[in-house]
């Protein structure tokens, strides 16, 4: 019975050349398809009436055997990212190969630094945390892409003022003591999401392993949100109007300010 099987399957094309089906297992020549090798075995399926399951069984098992292989090439590449909004780590995913990649991740940065200025000791703080959710196209199938996307935007920038004892502040044109301000607060912040547009060079999902990257673009933050504020403004109504009088000259100043520049290196292992 053995025989006859190999026989049948020889009859219906599955043996090309010198590529042969042998009782020690099956050879078939890499230059098969799946679907080549399902009409081959329908046809054996119809001239050996003895062995009606065989190629159904076979065909499936072949089917698996490519669905597993090409849920491989959904098996991302790590980086590490260096530029204008910090540093950190991501992943990139290819979705059409040499066309149309996915990557997001998540950057990170912090900076602080104090002065002593006209009698109030001033602490400034630069925290940066944001994280990409991008689509990279390769219109031309190479390194050069074109990247589409947008950035959960948690970035800051505060600077805080405690004035020692007997010094005074002047907000508006007002002088006010350090009892009667106290701690001085302004913050600029942005928008949660930002959409980001950019072009870039380097395909992390093709060819080396490792890859080197570089993206240059700009983020949508719109007008920089402005807070300036006083742990004495509630108690004083004259502060709390200098300090609103401030925070309103402060947002027409930076309402120009609306796009952040955004230049990435980055380092990239595929695994």
């Amino acid at each position: 019975m053995k025989s006859e099987y190999i026989r049948g399957i020889r009859g219906t094309g599955l043996s090309r050349g010198k590529e042969s089906v042998k009782r020690a297992g099956t050879e078939l020549p890499a230059s098969f398809s799946m679907f080549s090798i399902a009409g081959d075995l329908g046809a054996m399926n119809r001239k050996n009436k003895n062995y009606p399951f065989a190629g159904a069984l076979l065909a499936i098992a072949l089917c698996g055997a490519s669905g597993t292989a090409m849920a491989g090439s959904f098996v991302p590449a790590a980086n590490v990212q260096l530029g204008t909004l910090g540093y950190g780590l991501g992943l990139t995913f290819a979705v059409v190969p040499r066309t149309f990649n996915v990557r997001t991740g998540f950057n990170t940065f912090s900076f602080s630094r104090s002065k002593v200025y006209d009698g109030a000791n001033f602490n400034g703080n630069i925290k940066f945390q944001n994280m990409p959710i991008l689509a990279d196209w390769y219109p031309f199938h190479g390194a050069f892409h074109l990247t589409a996307g947008g950035w959960y935007n948690n970035n800051k920038i505060t600077l805080t003022g405690v004035p020692n004892s007997g010094s005074t502040y002047t907000i508006n044109g007002n002088t006010y003591s350090a009892s009667q301000v106290g701690s001085l607060t302004g913050q600029m912040k942005f928008k949660t999401f930002d959409p980001y547009v950019g072009i870039g060079w380097g395909n992390p999902m093709w060819g080396s392993a490792w890859d080197a990257s570089f993206d240059v673009g700009a983020l949508y933050e719109g007008a920089p949100q402005i807070s300036i504020t006083a742990t004495g403004e509630a108690a004083n109504p004259a502060l709390a109007s200098d300090l609103n009088q401030v925070r309103n000259t402060a947002t027409t100043d930076t309402a120009n300010y609306k796009w952040w520049p955004v230049i990435q290196f980055g380092v990239s292992y595929r695994f």
